[in-house]
């Protein structure tokens, strides 16, 4: 067969039939993306993570009527190799992000590869707020012109405003100038202005108009929640979240920084990825409420620094070097033709501030919601991920901080580790005297040994920290964080790398493979741990604080894990249990007070350049307290529940 360069090759996914022509020299990870197959890549393609694995099956591609005279994919690397030869897989595996199409072929993608759909957790706490929204509408009767009264049509209607509602020196949007003669001519002068922020008309309906509507907007790193409001209420009417599609160009921000900086159109493909899955999530909330698209009269954004600019299209290149400023600091308002979302100029989009660094607007949405600015306390707020952004103190004042944790609560970095979709495990529990175990899997109410239905496919964040904690308590793991030579049982084996410890028997697996933890496994979680608890340690010791009064879990990781748990292996500063709580999605609920009263923008602006930003790289005492965190809580080695 002749390889055609120009119109590109032929490419079979299986077991989801996904097919397609691709560019010659193309990744395997390229045309997953590019034909819509959800292959996993958590380093974005820097042969690091080892998900992204695929077979190559010759019956198979004979079987699509594949028959390739010469090389179908490139040949691996020697680090390619390295990494399958890691996981025990023979020369008939590849990895995706790597092997390159030269020819027609049709590949396998194993159960372990394939991205399960993730389980959205964005729910958030409501909490009370006066309505004071950027956007009102005013039902007012404007006279028609006439011989002795010539003022323009606009000219009557700002003017009818102004003497009604006190609204002086209004303008009108030009785009609303073009539909306002037949509107003001169809409902004999009786209609309804959309006022944005007492300075601009954006819309005229005619007749009397009650409800207005907003989207508040949380851009994660993994997931995007969307909430619509209703402005005249403050009720949230519908929500809706979704897995964000740029990961599978990396799932840390530093991976999608650097795909916009390396690839050609990075950027643009980076942003036209955002931009399709809000406007997916926006038409599933007007469905879901009833309204018309045409309806919503303001969506307010949060998002860390990262996705901030990605979703304005605008450069994040100076995130991913020294002294990783952003392009702007400074709350925004955009319209959303401008920002590719429709819904015409009149739609404004208002983004919440940057602090400083990768500490973000969606930080300044958990602050407007938590408002530690108005408290006697001292607070640690968390949120926990990939880059964990942490804030500490109270009115007085507060330090924030940004510290790059690594994907292994995320389950990258671990050997079984997956994203929290079903069939992960996300709770463990372990006899402290048989070293028997049972675990819950993400999907069902039963533990495993309830229902021998209950099959593992991987372990999640929330069971990454169930484990470490049980291991630790019971003894497996000791206090520097190897596993204990004592101990004897037939869940503790030996790997290439180390020792292991097995949570899900083979019989107990939906890959009908051991799923273990293992000491690379143990060596990414301290790493993790150490990073935040060296973080918040230094913005303690700026305050010379021992002990915060309370520690606030943000995001919707912060939501599944067992706290006692995730202070038995050291991932925050020590606090009284019953003050450590979750506030699920701050960070979106401050979007939602943002869109409803603006004079929580107004806190936003202030606080985010009041706060004081620490950058822990440049801190000398940040390595003595990451080292001395990396053990885990010697309180905790051998208690028996």
């Amino acid at each position: 067969m002749q390889v055609d360069k120009l119109s590109g090759h032929l490419v079979v996914f299986e077991p989801s039939g996904r097919r397609g022509r691709v560019p010659h020299n193309a990744t395997l990870l390229d045309a997953a993306r590019e034909l819509g197959e959800d292959i996993e890549s958590v380093c974005g393609g820097k042969l690091v993570c080892g998900k992204c694995i695929i077979q190559i099956d010759k019956v198979l591609s004979a079987r699509h009527g594949i028959k390739s005279a010469g090389k179908s994919l490139s040949s691996p690397t020697k680090k390619e190799l390295s990494v399958l030869k890691a996981r025990g897989l023979d020369n008939s595996f590849r990895l995706a992000c790597h092997a390159r199409v030269l020819g027609d072929v049709a590949v396998f993608v194993p159960e372990t590869s394939r991205m399960a759909k993730q389980v959205i957790r964005k729910a958030s706490i409501k909490r009370p707020v006066k309505l004071k929204p950027a956007v009102r509408k005013y039902y007012v009767e404007v006279p028609p012109g006439s011989l002795k009264d010539p003022l323009g049509d606009a000219d009557r209607l700002t003017a009818r405003l102004n003497r009604e509602f006190g609204l002086a020196n209004l303008k009108i949007d030009y785009d609303v100038l073009g539909s306002l003669p037949p509107i003001l001519y169809e409902s004999g002068g009786k209609v309804t202005a959309t006022v944005w922020m007492d300075q601009r008309v954006v819309r005229v309906q005619a007749g009397f108009i009650e409800r207005s509507y907003g989207v508040a907007l949380d851009i994660g790193t993994t997931t995007v929640a969307a909430y619509l409001c209703d402005l005249s209420t403050g009720d949230t009417l519908a929500t809706a979240a979704d897995i964000n599609p740029q990961i599978s160009f990396g799932d840390d921000v530093i991976s999608r920084i650097t795909y916009a900086m390396s690839d050609l159109d990075g950027l643009g493909k980076l942003n036209h990825e955002i931009i399709s899955c809000i406007g997916n999530l926006l038409a599933d909330l007007v469905k879901k409420a009833g309204i018309l698209p045409g309806n919503i009269s303001e969506i307010v954004v949060v998002g860390n620094t990262a996705m901030h600019h990605i979703f304005l299209n605008i450069d994040p290149s100076g995130l991913g070097r020294s002294p990783f400023t952003p392009l702007i600091s400074s709350s925004l308002n955009v319209d959303s033709d401008s920002l590719g979302l429709g819904h015409g100029k009149s739609l404004n989009v208002h983004t919440l501030p940057i602090i400083a660094g990768f500490v973000g607007a969606d930080t300044v949405g958990v602050l407007i919601a938590e408002e530690p600015y108005k408290q006697d306390k001292m607070a640690l707020i968390i949120d926990i991920g990939t880059n964990g952004e942490l804030v500490f103190g109270n009115k007085k004042k507060l330090l924030c901080a940004s510290c790059a944790m690594g994907p292994a609560f995320e389950g990258g970095n671990i050997k079984f580790g997956m994203r929290a979709a079903p069939g992960a495990i996300e709770k463990v529990e372990i006899d402290g005297k048989t070293l028997d175990l049972r675990f819950k899997v993400i999907g069902s109410d039963k533990w495993n040994t309830q229902s021998c239905a209950v099959k593992a496919r991987g372990i999640c964040g929330s069971g990454i920290i169930d484990a470490l904690a049980e291991m630790v308590r019971t003894g497996i793991i000791e206090q520097g964080g190897r596993f204990n030579k004592n101990l004897s049982s037939d869940r503790l084996v030996a790997n290439k790398e180390g020792p292991a410890f097995i949570l899900a028997r083979a019989d107990e697996t939906a890959t009908g493979k051991d799923i273990t933890i293992d000491i690379n496994d143990v060596r990414s979680v301290q790493l993790a741990k150490a990073a935040m608890y060296a973080g918040a340690r230094i913005l303690m010791d700026k305050l010379k604080i021992g002990k915060p009064d309370k520690v606030v879990l943000a995001g919707a990781f912060g939501s599944y894990i067992n706290k006692e748990n995730a202070l038995a292996i050291g991932l925050f500063p020590g606090c009284e249990l019953k003050n450590v709580y979750s506030v699920g999605n701050a960070a979106g609920e401050g979007a939602r007070l943002a869109l409803l009263n603006i004079d929580k923008r107004r806190e936003a602006d202030d606080i985010a350049r009041r706060i004081e930003y620490i950058e822990l790289t440049t801190e000398p005492d940040f390595q003595k307290h990451f080292v001395k965190a990396l053990q885990f809580p010697a309180s905790n080695i051998c208690r028996s529940k």
